[in-house]
C-alpha cells in the first residue's frame, strides 16, 4: 500500500513539474507536443477523469528529463494503471487526489486500488525476492 502512495506522490510531482515546463518531447502516442498543455488544462479544470495514459506517460518523461531528483518515467502499462486509479477513486481535481493521499496516510482503505495497479505492485514485489 505504501508503494501505491509513493506512486501517487510521484504522479502529483510529475504533473506539477510538467505543468511548469515550456517545451516537451513528441513521443506520446499522438505525437502531439500539445498533450502536456491539454493535461495541464484538464488538471486546472478539475477534469482529471479525462486524462489519458499517453498524457501521463509523456508527463513522466518530461519530469524525468527535467530533474535528476525524479526517476518517474512510466511505461504504458504503468500510465494506464494511473488512469485506472484516478477513475476508480473518482479523482477529478488535484485537491481530491491530495485529500485521498492524506486520508490514506491514516486509513489505507480510503483508496481503492485497481487490479491493473495491484498487479504491477505484485510484480515489483516478486522481482525483488
Amino acid at each position: 500500500m505504501r508503494r501505491m502512495f509513493q506512486a501517487t506522490a510521484t504522479f502529483v510531482a510529475t504533473v506539477g513539474i510538467s505543468m511548469m515546463m515550456g517545451g516537451c518531447p513528441t513521443d506520446c502516442a499522438s505525437g502531439d507536443p500539445a498533450a502536456l498543455v491539454g493535461l495541464a488544462q484538464k488538471i486546472a479544470d478539475c477534469r482529471m477523469l479525462e486524462i489519458t495514459a499517453c498524457e501521463i506517460q509523456l508527463a513522466s518523461k518530461v519530469a524525468n528529463e527535467a530533474s535528476d531528483e525524479i526517476d518517474t518515467e512510466l511505461t504504458a502499462e504503468e500510465a494506464e494503471a494511473a488512469v485506472d486509479f484516478l477513475k476508480l477513486n473518482d479523482i477529478k481535481c488535484i485537491e481530491e487526489l491530495e485529500a485521498l493521499y492524506e486520508c490514506a496516510q491514516q486509513d489505507p482503505d480510503c483508496a481503492q486500488i485497481p487490479d491493473s495497479l495491484q498487479s504491477l505492485i505484485d510484480e515489483r514485489e516478486q522481482s525483488k525476492q
